[in-house]
C-alpha cells in the first residue's frame, strides 16, 4: 500500500502540473489517483474520503440542478452540462485524501504554481514569436500552443494571484521576493 500511495502522490502531481496546458494528462492524473484510492479503499476498508461540511450545500446544488433540467426548455442539454459540473465534485474529495499534511499540500502547491510559471513563461516566448511574424493580424487571435485558452488563462490569473500573495509576504528574503516578482512579471506579461 506504500507503492500505492507513492503512486496516487505522482498521479495527483501530474494532475496539478498540468492543469494550465494538458486536459488529457490532467485527467490521466486525476482518475488514476481517484481509481487507486476506491482500490485503496476496497482493500484496506478504510475511507480515505473526509467529510468537508460542504456536503449538504453540494447535496442543495445537485437538486437544484436536477429541477433547473426538467424545467428546461432544453432538458437534455441542462442535464448533460449539469452532469459536467457534478464530476468536478469528486476533485474536492481527492484532493483533501491526497493533500493529508502540510508537506503534501507545499509539494502540490510549488508543482502547481512552479508549472504554471512555466507555463506562462513558454506562452510569453509563443507570445512574442507571434507578434514578430505579425500573426495577430493575420490570423486576428493569439498563439494557441494550448488547448483551451481560456481555461489557461484563467489558471494563469489565479496563480498570478498566488504569486502576488507570497511577493507581498513580509517574511520573506530579498532573494525569494526578488524571485517571485519576476515569477509575478512573467505571468503578468
Amino acid at each position: 500500500l506504500k507503492n500505492i500511495d507513492k503512486i496516487i502522490i505522482g498521479l495527483f502531481l501530474l494532475f496539478a502540473a498540468t492543469l494550465t496546458n494538458s486536459i488529457f494528462l490532467t485527467e490521466v492524473g486525476y482518475f488514476g489517483a481517484l481509481a487507486l484510492l476506491l482500490y485503496k479503499w476496497a482493500k484496506t476498508k478504510k475511507n480515505p474520503f473526509q467529510k468537508t461540511g460542504l456536503e449538504i450545500p453540494l447535496l442543495l446544488f445537485i437538486l437544484a440542478e436536477i429541477l433547473a433540467g426538467i424545467f428546461s426548455v432544453n432538458s437534455m442539454q441542462s442535464f448533460q452540462l449539469a452532469l459536467k459540473r457534478f464530476l468536478l465534485i469528486p476533485i474536492l474529495y481527492v484532493t483533501l485524501a491526497v493533500a493529508k499534511d502540510e508537506k503534501r499540500i507545499k509539494l502540490i502547491i510549488k508543482v502547481f504554481l512552479g508549472v504554471g510559471l512555466l507555463m506562462a513563461f513558454v506562452y510569453l516566448i509563443a507570445s512574442v514569436e507571434h507578434y514578430v511574424r505579425h500573426l495577430y493580424t493575420l490570423e486576428a487571435r493569439g498563439p494557441s500552443i494550448f488547448q483551451y485558452v481560456m481555461t489557461a488563462g484563467g489558471l494563469l490569473s489565479i496563480i498570478m494571484v498566488y504569486y502576488f500573495t507570497f511577493f507581498i509576504n513580509e517574511k520573506l528574503s530579498l532573494i525569494k521576493k526578488g524571485l517571485l516578482g519576476v515569477g509575478l512579471i512573467i505571468i503578468f506579461l
